[in-house]
């Protein structure tokens, strides 16, 4: 099992506009696409709290790029993307593979 975290930079005071519009409809297509989703957060307190984080989990690289490939060919995932992307103002993404010990992995 790998996981992809994705840590988006809003536009100040913008980060619950995308929330809102992934509550809506951007996490239906995204799971419909990408499949299981491990945690979606905002940060409270602390560092940049113009932030979303979220997990996504995969059974392996390959699952990844594939479901990857799938999302970026999905037209309402293409309209979302335009329609929301503009307030993103930084974008980063990690595959992270839990240690042996690890309670999720």
């Amino acid at each position: 099992m790998i996981f992809e975290e994705q840590t988006y930079t809003m536009q100040v005071g913008k980060a619950y506009l995308l929330v809102e519009a992934y509550a809506a409809q951007g996490l239906e297509i995204l799971e419909r696409n990408l499949g299981r989703l491990v945690a979606f957060w905002t940060v409270d307190v602390g560092g940049d709290i113009d932030q979303i984080i979220q997990v996504w989990a995969f059974s392996s690289h390959e699952d990844r790029a594939d479901c990857r490939k799938k999302l970026l060919a999905d037209p309402a995932w293409i309209n979302f993307a335009k329609e929301y992307g503009g307030l993103i103002t930084r974008r980063e993404m990690r595959v992270l593979v839990g240690a042996e010990f690890s309670p999720i992995k």
